[in-house]
């Protein structure tokens, strides 16, 4: 359907009656939205199966919402990670970018571009009494197109030097104009003096490309469950649900093995495997990389959820695990629980710890980690 529209917005050199219709133009885009907004939802009920796979891998969007039942769980209608825009996917683009912070620092530049309707590539292109609010899809065009421009400039010219990470949010405005806002963590080398297109001078720093490749800013969400493996709701009791197992191997269970097969590969955190390994998911596991970069981040656990909070705690601080039961020995003393192996490793101090993280709103929505608990992000 997607396709289909994008078809019939097509500006062509004979005229596009669509294109015409000043205000209905606009009404006729929003309904086009919605019926391609309905029809992803639709999606989503009608494969909530499927969606559950991923759903259980965190069992605290249940138990914020008071669903401690799994028939209860059932009965909503659950919005995967992958649907844009939605809450899921907009908190893993957050922790994403969280994520580059915690390991290169925050960011030296906020470059925002915002669009202007009287740019003469839009304004040369409006037919007679048209505005530029009569046309948002020649503004996107328009817009898109330096949008990509300034892209290269940036990230392929260097124009304000060489650019380690970046994100950046594309943004409408009341007046349907489009604006986007960059962030840029910049390399600290070899500061010398680049001239960009307007012919001034910008003072930029510059690393060797032998030792300093430039970083692709793609972050991995690794996937997380305990050894009972990936959870479905199927019974009646949470017990039930959390003894079922899935045998399709995982991240997790993938990177106990190249633990076990490549002692090398024991000196680096789970987090930090895609910046060394890549993950085939259709094999099921992790190859040496050979280029690029990648960053990992473990997703996120409530301590509400329990020894999933706890195996994600030692995950994140645990090098080389072969297993979980690896995992849980500390000491050379085997732990029933990741609760007490997290204790004996002195991760956390008792349940009070928890109570305090809970009142200062350490793990509300968006809200960033204080700084003596960014270790455990």
């Amino acid at each position: 359907m997607r396709e289909y529209y994008s078809y019939k917005f097509q500006i062509r050199p004979v005229e596009n009656a669509i294109l015409l219709g000043g205000r209905l133009t606009q009404q006729f885009t929003v309904d086009v939205y919605i019926k391609l907004e309905t029809s992803r939802l639709q999606f989503c009920q009608h494969n909530q199966t499927r969606i559950r796979v991923d759903l259980y891998q965190g069992i605290v969007d249940c138990v914020n919402a008071r669903d401690v039942r799994p028939t209860q769980v059932g009965k909503r209608i659950v919005l995967p990670a992958s649907f844009i825009g939605g809450p899921r996917d907009m908190r893993c683009r957050y922790l994403d970018a969280m994520t580059l912070v915690q390991d290169d620092g925050k960011p030296d530049i906020f470059l925002t571009m915002t669009c202007n309707p009287h740019w003469p590539e839009i304004c040369d292109n409006l037919k007679l009494g048209q505005t530029a609010q009569d046309r948002p899809d020649l503004v996107s065009r328009v817009f898109r197109a330096k949008l990509e421009d300034l892209k290269e400039q940036l990230f392929k010219k260097h124009v304000l030097g060489a650019i380690k990470d970046h994100v950046h949010v594309i943004e409408f405005q009341k007046r349907g104009l489009p604006h986007a806002h960059f962030l840029l963590v910049m390399y600290p080398h070899h500061k010398i003096h680049t001239p960009d297109q307007y012919d001034t001078f910008v003072c930029a720093e510059i690393p060797d490309p032998q030792t300093h490749p430039v970083l692709h800013n793609l972050v991995v969400a690794h996937m997380m469950h305990g050894p009972c493996g990936h959870l479905k709701p199927t019974s009646h009791c949470m017990e039930d649900v959390v003894a079922r197992e899935r045998e399709k191997k995982t991240m997790l269970t993938a990177f106990f093995e190249k633990n076990q097969s490549d002692t090398s590969s024991r000196a680096y955190l789970y987090r930090d495997f895609p910046k060394f390994f890549t993950w085939n998911g259709r094999l099921g596991r992790w190859n040496r990389r050979t280029r690029k970069t990648q960053r990992g981040r473990i997703v996120s656990a409530n301590p509400a959820e329990g020894e999933r909070y706890y195996l994600r705690l030692l995950l994140t601080h645990v090098r080389g695990p072969t297993s979980f039961d690896d995992l849980r020995t500390v000491n050379g003393v085997q732990h029933t629980t990741f609760r007490k192996a997290a204790l004996e490793m002195e991760l956390i101090d008792d349940d009070t710890t928890l109570s305090q993280c809970l009142a200062e709103g350490l793990f509300s929505t968006f809200q960033g980690p204080y700084d003596d608990y960014l270790q455990s992000f």
